[in-house]
């Protein structure tokens, strides 16, 4: 007999530790350490001169103090219908806890981290890998458009992560029970509503919302159903601007050709197809350009050179790639984006700014980067296991996001590393123009008597510092409607400003000029000189 043979043994298996799933959880650890650093060295305590933080404040104190929601800085305290009402809701909260200010500016930030966590989590939802999100979330971080609202107490932020948790509900829901039966569709319809009760660019969250609802989930019954709860919920709005026959101030200003100049009237046909076709140039000259890369200073005043044309329908093109390379989901973002659009290519040209678009930013970054890896796996025997991590190379290459340790040039208008840029604006104070307009304030604060009303460019922020009733002076070119009209305000005193908006020069200046007898000066400060005078309404006794 022949021996049997020996079967050969098999090979130890060595136990391995699969690290790659640890990574994803890393990027969490990585946007929290990188946030309060960045944070810190951004943050500024200063009240923003954008007028808009301190009418929602007011807004707020009106909502806790259970007057209303009225314009808290007016004499008469009249309702109020131009913002939304709900962020002022958000802050009334919070004010139970504290009013100061910069506690109010604070929670802004907390918005912004866990806008960046939730981004970093829908980042995987979406299949996107890990590394694109974490690059994308850190340039996000570390955009100045985006940052310089972590610190306002402004919507911006509250919008953001209201918007994005919108969308991380409806990328939960599923088709596996009836709508009406989960709880994550309700949470989905609450949070859509709550965007659109925050700012009115929410209509786009709902949009595409609902292109995805039927489109890609052919979910058509949860797709009517979300589209009519939503208008059940946001009629109460609607129906209070016409029972007390305020209208939304967002509805009368989009249908007028220059909110800032009501005497040239509403906008018809024409005026909207100039208007978009200005929107969209500006756009993707500027505003496009310098969302994506921050570090360029852009002019509104001068001509753009052509390149930033290239610069912003690259960017574009790029970031429609890295939508359309998703394998689920591209219905929604595609539709959210151009909902996005389409909203602010019927804004008044007058209003110029990346703030609107900000929601968007971090999405076009991350598309932008998912576009790039997708280039770089096509590369001929390029691993694809690898192609990802070429999104983190991105953070040494592009520096300009990081780099702290070179001034920007504002002379040259050249380049300007913003988050340099951000701590400069938070350690300098208030140029000379707003410096000496607060110095007004101030010195009414200490010196007219307490029941003053005041007509301003600036008025809740001039209310603000001064404690004085505000109100606008009147945008009438006809100097004898305008003093009508100021006399109809109730107005004492006016002020005389160097802000550089041109309704001043336009409409208080040729008023005073032609009618100095109604007007004394009783107040200047020094170059750049602001003035305080005081009104005589005509027949009035004191004329």
């Amino acid at each position: 007999m022949q021996p049997k043979k020996k079967s050969p043994s098999k090979p130890q298996v060595v136990a391995t530790v699969d690290y790659s799933k640890y990574f994803y959880w890393i990027g969490f650890v990585v946007i929290i350490f990188a946030f309060f650093p960045t944070y810190r060295y951004i943050y500024d305590e200063k009240v923003s001169v954008n007028e808009d933080n301190i009418s929602y404040i007011l807004l707020a104190k009106g909502i806790k103090s259970g007057v209303g929601y009225v314009d808290y800085n007016q004499v008469d305290q009249r309702p109020a219908n131009h913002f939304p009402p709900g962020y002022p809701f958000i802050l009334s909260i919070l004010m139970f806890i504290s009013e100061d200010v910069q506690f109010l500016k604070m929670t802004s930030g907390l918005f912004f981290i866990g806008s960046l966590l939730l981004f970093y989590v829908l980042g995987k939802r979406m299949n996107v890998p890990w590394q694109v999100t974490l690059v994308a979330s850190i340039f996000t971080l570390c955009n100045y458009h985006v940052a310089s609202h972590g610190y306002e107490t402004m919507s911006e932020m509250p919008f953001l992560f209201i918007s994005l948790l919108s969308i991380f509900f409806l990328l939960k829901l599923t088709n596996e029970k009836p709508f009406y039966k989960n709880p994550i569709f309700y949470g989905l319809l609450a949070c859509i509503v709550l965007t659109y009760y925050i700012r009115a660019i929410g209509l786009s969250v709902l949009f595409g919302a609902l292109v995805y609802l039927w489109v890609e989930l052919k979910n058509r019954k949860a797709a009517l159903a979300l589209f009519a709860g939503f208008i059940l919920l946001a009629l109460p709005w609607y129906f209070r601007g016409k029972i007390i026959e305020v209208p939304s101030g967002y509805e009368t200003q989009v249908i007028m050709i220059n909110p800032y100049r009501p005497e040239m009237g509403k906008a018809g046909i024409k005026d909207f197809i100039e208007r978009i076709g200005k929107n969209t140039d500006r756009y993707l000259s500027r505003e496009i350009p310098s969302a994506v890369v921050p570090s360029l200073v852009i002019s509104y005043e001068k001509a753009v050179p052509k390149w930033l044309y290239a610069v912003g329908i690259l960017s574009l093109l790029l970031a429609i790639a890295g939508m359309l390379y998703l394998k689920k989901y591209r219905w929604f973002i595609l539709a959210y984006f151009i909902g996005l659009a389409g909203i602010l290519a019927l804004w008044p040209d007058v209003w110029f700014s990346t703030r609107f678009m900000m929601p968007f930013i971090p999405f076009l970054l991350l598309f932008i980067i998912f576009a790039f890896v997708k280039g770089v796996e096509r590369i001929p025997n390029f691993p694809k296991a690898y192609a990802p991590w070429t999104a983190l190379l991105l953070l040494f290459f592009l520096n300009y996001y990081l780099k702290f340790d070179k001034a920007p040039d504002f002379e040259n208008q050249e380049t300007a590393y913003p988050l340099e840029r951000a701590n400069i604006e938070s350690n300098n104070g208030y140029n000379p123009n707003w410096k000496n307009y607060f110095e007004v304030a101030e010195w009414a604060k200490k010196n007219l008597p307490a029941n003053s009303i005041v007509a301003c460019r600036k008025p809740l922020l001039f209310h603000y510092f001064s404690g004085a009733s505000t109100d606008y002076y009147p945008y009438d070119e006809d100097v004898d409607l305008f003093i009508e009209n100021l006399a109809k305000t109730k107005a004492q005193y006016v002020v005389v400003d160097q802000l550089g908006f041109t309704s001043t020069s336009r409409y208080l200046v040729p008023a005073i000029q032609k009618k100095e007898s109604l007007f004394e000066i009783i107040y200047t400060t020094e170059e750049p000189q602001t003035y305080l005078l005081k009104f005589k309404a005509p027949g009035s006794t004191t004329e």
